[in-house]
């Protein structure tokens, strides 16, 4: 890069947002970056369909920050970026949130993997459910699968990370994966006993926030479509799970997931 060159007019409302390889972390601006994997160029050169000169938001998922930036040169095998400076609206949810949702069927899967993304969920963990259903076949397939919906969904809601995509896991497994949060939430429909019928352990999900308004992290359990097995609750509750109510409507696991993952970015951001 040369020291005649200078910034060109940015307008991110117009441009491409994509997740670029960063060799490294990026010292110092004006900066200029190689792009080699093949699979990245034919997305710059065939997806997007990007030119020498054209403007591009680029962004270094591993170290969440986005660039304005533009495209010096596309090639077959190789692509050059220019990086001009930091893209002054790129931020990011202030608390750290995880979904774990048992397996629902193909399409409404995918879709909840879109919007989780969109609300800024950093790990989503499929659970494998005693009441889930679906088979999802090749898990290595169906992973690859998943990714292009979150990277999809993260460059169009310009998010700075693209979020961990964990194979499906048994409860136990989820459970321990996250341990250390500090907010860890179960959506129940129905009322949560230990003792018996009338001793309701759950909370209204509203209430619920409130008396957690500092939490840094937060995790989400969402059951399958005929909700969770006594001996699962009884897992989540040791586990340190808080069980929570969005009211008296029985919800499609997918509708009950963004509606809590929604308003927990309500509470906390």
């Amino acid at each position: 890069m040369t020291a005649g060159e200078s910034s060109p007019a940015f307008d991110a409302m117009r441009v491409s947002r994509f997740f670029l390889p960063f060799p490294a972390p990026v010292d110092a601006l004006p900066a200029r970056i190689l792009v080699t994997q093949e699979d990245v160029v034919h997305k710059l050169a065939h997806v997007l369909r990007l030119r020498a000169g054209d403007p591009l938001l680029a962004i270094d998922g591993e170290r969440e920050v986005a660039y304005e930036a533009t495209v010096d040169a596309i090639g077959r095998d190789q692509a050059t970026i220019s990086l001009w400076r930091p893209y002054a609206r790129a931020v990011e949810t202030p608390i750290a949130l995880t979904l774990g949702a048992a397996l629902i069927k193909g399409q409404r899967w995918d879709w909840l993997l879109q919007k989780a993304t969109e609300l800024g969920c950093r790990r989503l963990l499929p659970i494998e459910s005693e009441r889930s259903i679906p088979h999802i076949g090749s898990p290595q397939k169906k992973r690859e699968r998943w990714e292009a919906v979150a990277r999809a969904a993260a460059e169009q809601s310009e998010g700075l990370f693209l979020p961990e995509i964990a194979p499906p896991m048994a409860l136990p497994v989820f459970c321990d994966a996250v341990r250390g949060a500090s907010l860890k939430i179960a959506l129940e429909a129905r009322a949560v006993s230990c003792e018996g019928p009338a001793d309701d352990l759950r909370e209204p999900l509203r209430l619920l926030l409130r008396k957690h308004a500092h939490a840094k992290s937060a995790v989400l359990a969402v059951g399958p479509e005929g909700g969770w097995t006594a001996q699962e609750l009884d897992s989540l509750r040791v586990s340190g799970f808080r069980f929570a109510s969005l009211g008296e409507r029985v919800l499609r696991s997918e509708t009950a997931a963004l509606t809590a993952l929604a308003a927990l970015i309500y509470e906390f951001c």
